[in-house]
């Protein structure tokens, strides 16, 4: 006998409990980057309610005008710090797709030494110029090109991100 003396198992309270639990998960999980974001603009507003302050307290400016210096200082910031960084990276990614060919062909002539000096490894890496492992590399890699319309589509969803935590940090810095 079970407790409670019925004799009966209770089948109702176990699978309600089952069924709010995966239902409690699923819900997390899906408005899990709204709280992110709504996160995000919480420390904006923090961190430019801190700067405005500072703006207040040393330079004695008005609140609204403190605020704005903060909000169009740190807009200066970030653009002068991709002014610096983005060239670079450009360069750097364009140096990276065009020694990709030659890279690649000593992939092979590495993996040609390596599978004669072990036999064995010739079922794995495949013959002499048709190596499997550096052809999955290339059609990864050629993969990623297929997929761009995809990625420029998740870029722009990101600007929007980006844009609706700015509204939302600035609007509770306001207030």
């Amino acid at each position: 006998m079970l407790a409670g003396g019925s004799g009966r198992f209770k089948v109702g309270p176990i699978l309600t409990a089952t069924v709010l639990t995966v239902l409690g998960i699923w819900l997390f999980k899906t408005v899990a980057s709204v709280f992110v974001l709504l996160m995000l603009g919480v420390l904006i507003s923090l961190y430019l309610g801190a700067v405005a302050r500072w703006f207040e307290d040393h330079a004695h400016l008005p609140e609204t005008a403190a605020l704005a210096v903060a909000i169009f200082g740190s807009l200066g910031l970030l653009i002068l710090l991709a002014w610096i960084l983005a060239p670079p990276v450009v360069e750097q990614t364009r140096q990276l797709v065009a020694g990709l060919p030659a890279q690649l062909t000593s992939w092979e002539g590495g993996l040609d030494k390596l599978a004669d000096k072990f036999p064995a490894l010739r079922d794995v890496i495949g013959p002499p110029g048709e190596h499997r492992t550096v052809h999955a590399a290339m059609d990864r890699f050629s993969g990623f090109f297929g997929t761009l319309p995809t990625k420029v589509l998740e870029i722009v969803e990101a600007f929007i991100s980006l844009f609706a935590v700015g509204v939302m940090g600035i609007y509770l810095a306001l207030h």
